[in-house]
């Protein structure tokens, strides 16, 4: 009988399995290792419908007829490695169906010995799992596509230039999101365009230098529609889209996406996308550019990616096999259980998570292997369901029923489990037991609660106005819970991760179990050596501070707070930190990898909030400070406007009287308030040609004496040409003791008054009346002073103007006078006589050209001295150190403006008291006449204008001097041809040759002044005239 019952046992429990493997929703095949090839011996229907064979076409054959030209020759070397090694293996490859469709098969191979240990079959457990690899290959793409706006976000997070940031954006957009082209777009709110701001690579950097730039109202433009409509705009194929404006500079587009930017209800601009492929972008595209300035996108994204995930999930539960073989090689706990709630069959996995034998299961429920009884009933209260509720609808509905999250308590441990229950049918289709496929999500619950905290913490910070906000993100989020001192510490700026730590540090907020301060303060790491032991680039944990060798200073401030424990996390990001944050405890604590692993998570969020905060501070100060520098520059171009008012007061007049300039100074020292002030002019020696001053009374004035001799700081700033400004006068070394009665200087500001390197003066202001000159005042001073320089040399160009038109005019009468004067003596002694008077001369003299002797001999000379000075003087033509000859020899003037300085020049001792001196030629055509010398007993009294003067008159004087030597030309011809003519009058009225001869002889002794007069008459042969008498002039002939 026992025999019988076991063989009964025995039956029932293959009846079991076979029913089992017939009903599985996922593909069984077993082989025979036995034959050759190893054949499929076995298949149950669901492999038949996995594959699209028949079970006719597999027996016989080897699983090699799944594969295709894209399985994966590593997952078929496993599963060979595994069959000759005997052993179990598990893979996932790509095999295809009958019709050559793909699908992703998780395969599962089970050696099956027999009780000597011989080995019996190979059974394969066949999943599709396409689906779930689809899921998983979107849930990867999804990952990594957020994993690159994370590092674009965190790449750009410490980027402060706005174009910098939008170029960063563009580059790692298209590199990041292989892409053909990607720009941005920023609205300009003035004028409503949409102005080109980035672009990357050179096209873009093109297009921007080109100003592209597109009205937010334009109708054909994808870019503008996404403004205005402030919601992602896609098109799968821009050349069967109107409203697409094609880029000559992007001949390649053949999608597009624009995503606008908005920061609350804000348009900031437009990202815009392009690709080269036609429908590149879809929704899901969309969104992941959107979530570039939002956490809630990424959040929201990463919702998407867990559906998916949970539907793949949910595949995978309902289509799990029941061989026992297959379910002890997964530590998923997979049972059958009968209407009683009894189990028939479980796997290793849940009998080991349970701690109780397979065996023991069998013919027990729920209650008799140990679960709490609210679990297995249920405890509506509670909002528990219960195990055995969901069997009872197992069998009422005949449906797969699936438990997302189904808590449990094991051994004392909180477990999370997910659960599918599908109902088991015997062969005539009825309802006898469910099967259950459960898996521990403990893992994965913890990992979304992480994840849902990371979400929290990120939107928490995101929406801190201070760092109090971050720290108490810290305090909720990390292992700072239970801290007693938390603060944050920046360094100022962002740093390479490895440089060293600053020399100092500043704490932006402070926060303990008794109060909290956003009061910053200041440590200098040198002070306080311990601090950079602490802050590293890495986290470091301190778990007995009591136990560290540190420097004194340091100690004593953690003793002040009874400091135990010590973590400080640094804030770093994509390789740069820029500070820290540091948790205290005053009770000794411990953490775990995971806890750091955390925080360090954390860490990442809280650097780029921390400096979010730090550069919205900054931007504040720097609003702040620009709002300063405006009234500042306000109230000093309201000043610029009263030194403009000062300085057009000079220039009114061509020559400004010293009233003016009284009048300007005392203007100038209420501009700039200061108490006394002092204007000095000089003349064209240096010397003090006026002193002015303001502050003090003309009584005063007398009692201080004589002017200032330029010693002291007033030397100085006269020496150096440059602006000198000093706060306190009796701290400067340079300064000297001011005479008796003088009033006592606090403050000087002195500035002198040049004009292209020529020093016309100083100006000097003392005793601010707010105590000290700033830099607005010394650039009003020294403009005031740069504008009189300037009015002093217009009134002395005005003077100058005059004399020069003076000596025109009086150039113009000497020209005049002289162009009548025939006689030459007369015509030279006009022009010395003239020159002297009118040029305030010492001596004028003109030398005539003697060509013959290659002299100049000196015609006439008129000067200040003994006339008889000036009579037979002659200077050789080649004489090397005399002006007068090198005026001769280049027929060009000579000008020398102190013969002091000149030793080497000739000078006649009958003029010892020249000074300076100009040599003149005169020229007519290419004949050199003469020279006109004139001299100076002043030096440096002649100027280039005097030369000009000089050689205009020297011109005149030579052309009057030409047309009197032209006059006596033609007056000796003219005589001549009378003379001629009254000869040949005589000679006609001769009757004969001797008469004829006689009065020739006559008329030519009497106009010739002659005291004989010869006559030689040629006759002919012929003519006889030896003994013809002929006397003229009483003379024989």
């Amino acid at each position: 009988k026992q025999i019988e019952q076991a063989l009964r046992d025995s039956v029932r429990e293959s009846e079991r399995l076979s029913t089992a493997i017939s009903n599985a929703s996922i593909g069984v095949a077993i082989s025979d290792p036995h034959q050759p090839d190893n054949p499929i011996i076995y298949v149950n229907p669901a492999f038949t419908k996995l594959t699209g064979y028949s079970e006719e076409e597999t027996i016989g054959s080897n699983c090699r007829f799944l594969q295709g030209p894209d399985t994966d020759p590593l997952a078929v070397d496993v599963i060979r490695t595994a069959i000759e090694q005997r052993k179990s293996c598990s893979v996932v490859l790509l095999n295809y169906r009958k019709d050559r469709t793909p699908f992703w098969n998780e395969l599962a191979i089970n050696p099956v010995f027999d009780e000597d240990g011989q080995l019996i079959n190979f059974i394969g457990i066949q999943m599709d799992v396409t689906a779930r690899q689809q899921a998983e290959n979107t849930l990867l793409g999804r990952a990594s596509e957020l994993e690159t706006v994370a590092q674009v976000s965190i790449a750009t997070s410490t980027i402060l230039d706005v174009n910098q940031l939008l170029l960063e954006v563009v580059e790692l957009s298209k590199s990041r999101f292989n892409l053909y082209h990607a720009h941005i777009y920023v609205i300009d709110e003035q004028t409503g365009n949409l102005d080109l701001t980035a672009g990357a690579g050179e096209v873009g950097q093109t297009m921007v230098e080109q100003g592209w730039r597109i009205p937010i109202n334009h109708e054909h433009s994808l870019v503008a529609r996404a403004a205005r409509q402030r919601q992602a705009v896609i098109v799968d194929d821009v050349r069967q889209e109107p409203d697409f404006l094609p880029n000559p500079l992007l001949p390649n587009t053949r999608s597009e996406m624009a995503v606008p930017m908005i920061v609350g209800d804000k348009l900031l601009g437009v990202l815009d996308v392009q690709s080269d492929r036609v429908g590149r972008f879809t929704q899901e595209d969309a969104l992941v550019k959107t979530t570039l300035a939002s956490q809630v996108a990424v959040a929201l994204q990463n919702a998407i990616q867990y559906q998916e995930t949970q539907k793949a999930l949910l595949e995978i539960k309902q289509s799990q096999d029941l061989l026992r073989t297959v379910i002890d090689a997964t530590p998923d706990w997979i049972f059958i259980k009968d209407r009683q709630h009894r189990y028939q069959l479980v796997n290793k996995g849940y009998s080991d998570s349970m701690g109780i034998p397979v065996d023991a299961f069998v013919n027990k429920d729920d209650l008799d292997i140990g679960f709490p009884e609210d679990i297995v009933k249920g405890n509506p209260d509670e909002g528990i369901t219960g195990f055995w509720p969901d069997d009872d609808e197992i069998f009422a509905t005949g449906q797969i029923k699936l438990i997302d999250v189904e808590p449990a308590e094991i051994d004392g441990e909180q477990l999370y489990l997910s659960t599918v229950k599908v109902p088991v049918r015997n062969s005539e289709g009825d309802i006898w037991g469910v099967l259950g496929y459960v898996r521990d999500i403990t893992e994965r619950e913890q990992l979304l609660a992480e994840t849902r905290q990371l979400y929290e913490a990120s939107t928490a910070l995101n929406n801190a106005d201070s760092y109090l906000d971050v720290i108490q993100v810290i305090r909720t989020y990390t292992i700072a819970a239970e801290a007693d001192y938390i603060s944050i510490g920046h360094f100022g700026q962002v740093i390479p991760i490895g440089d060293a730590v600053p020399d100092t540090v500043s704490m932006l907020a402070r926060w303990s179990n008794v109060s909290e301060s956003l009061v910053r303060s200041e440590y200098d790491t040198n002070e306080f050596p311990g601090l950079k032991k602490y802050i590293q680039p890495v986290p470091v944990v301190i778990d007995d501070f009591s136990q560290e060798t540190i420097d004194a200073n340091t100690k004593a401030l953690y003793d002040s707070l009874n400091a135990k424990t010590l973590v400080y996390v640094p804030i770093a990001v994509a390789g740069q930190w820029n500070g820290f944050f540091a948790i205290i405890y005053q009770q000794q604590k411990s953490f775990s990898e995971a806890d750091m692993q955390h925080i360090l998570v954390i860490a990442g969020q809280v650097s780029v909030a921390v400096q979010n905060l730090f550069n919205l501070e900054q931007a504040q100060q720097n609003a702040r400070e620009a709002e300063q520098r405006r009234q500042q520059l306000a109230h000093y171009s309201e000043r610029l406007h009263h030194l403009q008012d000062i300085t057009r007061t000079m220039g009114r007049e061509p020559k400004p009287s010293l009233a003016i300039y009284q009048k300007t100074l005392g203007e100038m020292a209420q501009l700039i308030q200061a108490r006394y002030a002092a204007l000095a002019l000089f003349n064209e020696k240096g010397e003090y040609n006026h002193f002015l001053y303001y502050g003090i009374s003309e009584e005063e004035a007398k009692l201080v004496g004589d002017w200032p001799t330029g010693k002291g700081l007033l030397g100085v700033s006269l020496k150096e040409g440059q602006v000198l400004r000093i706060n306190n006068i009796e701290h400067d070394e340079r300064s000297i003791t001011v005479p008796e009665h003088h009033p006592q200087m606090t403050s000087f500001l002195g500035v002198p008054v040049i004009f292209q390197d020529q020093n016309l003066g100083r100006i000097y202001f003392t005793n601010h009346l707010a105590g000290e000159f700033g830099p607005d005042d010394e650039a009003l001073a020294a403009g005031f002073a740069a504008s009189l320089a300037g009015t002093i040399q217009s009134a002395k160009l005005f003077d100058t103007i005059q004399k020069r038109a003076k000596e025109l005019e009086i150039v113009s009468e000497l020209g005049i006078q002289i162009s009548t004067v025939l006689d030459p003596n007369l015509l030279l002694s006009s022009v010395v006589d003239l020159s002297l008077e009118s040029f305030d001369l010492c001596l004028v003299q003109v030398y005539l050209f003697d060509e013959a002797h290659n002299s100049l001999e000196l015609a006439v000379a008129s000067g200040k001295y003994d006339q008889t000075v000036y009579e037979g003087l002659t200077i050789a033509f080649d004489e090397e150190h005399s002006p007068i000859a090198q005026a001769a020899r280049t027929r060009e003037a000579v000008f020398i403006d102190n013969l002091q300085q000149k030793p080497e020049v000739l000078r006649l001792s009958q003029f010892p008291y020249a000074q300076a001196e100009i040599a003149t030629p005169l020229i007519s055509g290419q004949n050199l006449l003469g020279i006109l010398d004139v001299q100076t007993d002043v030096p440096n009294q002649f100027t280039d204008e005097d030369v000009q003067i000089q050689k205009i008159l020297a011109g005149q004087v030579a052309i009057a001097l030409d047309n009197v030597h032209l006059f006596e030309q033609l007056q000796r011809r003219a005589l001549r041809e009378q003379t001629i003519r009254e000869i040949t009058e005589k000679m006609r009225a001769a009757t004969d040759l001797k008469q004829l001869v006689k009065a020739t002889a006559n008329e030519l002794g009497e106009r010739l002044s002659a005291g004989h007069v010869f006559i030689e008459l040629g006759v002919q042969k012929e003519t006889s005239v030896a003994d013809t008498d002929i006397t003229a002039n009483g003379q024989h002939t």
